[in-house]
């Protein structure tokens, strides 16, 4: 595909899809990367789910539409990283439509990334998902044990440090899904040695990093962090989350905050009222039972708890 960027139509868009911490954003520069060394001239675009739908937003408040789309419709190379974050957002997803059909249609490279394949967004137009579909889906699968230990050993090595075999076994064998966090190991072990000069073994290796060995379950988030990623997600700022607007969209957004921060933290209902203006604890039950209703009602509303979900955990990655 980077050889010849929108000429097999089968690899056009190619969507890579993966949990955090895969190589899909690494895999994304490299593309620009291939691309631009062989086509200099070539107009390259990147851009976030995210920052697609709030560049749109501040183009349409202060009428700039038409360079919007010109920016990104004139692209050479057309890279999306979390494009899973514009599913629901009605006018990010019609201009993603449009968009794509101008970009495919003049031959343009497409390529996206996702936490998930299409079909599994349920959010997201079906209009989208068939095209998303159209390409080549590459579902990057976390490393087996062989390949962690060649991470591993590989990581060492380019740091100046050499790792004895039960080591390499031992972070290897707890460290299963994330390449990210297993280049961390290895930078907070190196720290390790300098600071205490210590040998490294097994018994050093679980003193330095022990903490990194924890499940996801047991680190709790702050209720600020909580507040905003909530914020983002209904682009509210956390001050009207935390306030007293009582229109529609922001009664739901603090109520989806109470039920994160009762379901990510097991805050006792009066703390967690206190960071909502002093709120009592009645409101706070009432909104996560709202909540927990329509997660199990909405398929839709089961999938913005889980990007929400996502992003809150990604800010402790």
């Amino acid at each position: 595909m980077a050889e010849a960027p929108g000429k097999p139509k089968g690899y056009n868009p190619l969507f890579l899809y993966g949990e955090s911490g895969l190589g899909k954003t690494h895999l994304l520069y490299a593309i620009a990367h291939a691309i631009h060394t062989q086509f200099p001239d070539y107009r390259i675009v990147y851009i976030k789910g995210d920052a697609f739908t709030n560049e749109l937003v501040t183009a349409i408040r202060e009428g700039r539409n038409q360079e919007f789309r010109e920016k990104y419709r004139s692209a050479d190379v057309f890279l999306m990283d979390d494009v899973q974050f514009i599913a629901g957002r009605e006018s990010s997803q019609e201009e993603m439509f449009h968009t794509f059909n101008a970009l495919y249609e003049d031959g343009r490279q497409i390529v996206f990334t996702a936490d998930r394949p299409p079909k599994e967004m349920l959010r997201l137009d079906d209009r989208l998902k068939t095209r998303f579909e159209w390409g080549l889906p590459v579902d990057i699968q976390p490393p087996d044990y062989e390949t962690r230990v060649a991470i591993i050993k590989n990581k060492a090595i380019h740091r100046g440090m050499h790792l004895p075999d039960p080591v390499l076994r031992y972070i290897a064998d707890n460290i299963t899904s994330n390449v990210r966090q297993i280049e961390g190991t290895v930078n907070k072990i190196l720290a390790f040695q300098e600071l205490m000069g210590e040998q490294v073994d097994v018994d050093t290796v679980t003193r330095a990093v022990q903490d990194m060995f924890k499940n996801k379950t047991d680190f709790l988030p702050s209720t600020d962090v909580i507040i905003e990623e909530v914020g983002k997600w209904y682009n509210l700022s956390p001050q009207d989350i935390r306030g007293q607007t009582r229109t529609k969209d922001v009664a739901l957004a603090r109520q989806v905050a109470m039920y994160e921060i009762r379901r990510m933290t097991n805050l006792p209902l009066k703390e967690i009222g206190q960071a909502f203006e002093g709120r009592d604890h009645t409101t706070v039950m009432h909104s996560i039972k709202q909540v927990e209703t329509m997660i199990k009602t909405s398929p839709e509303m089961a999938e913005i708890i889980k990007d929400i979900n996502a992003n809150i955990n990604a800010r402790y990655e």
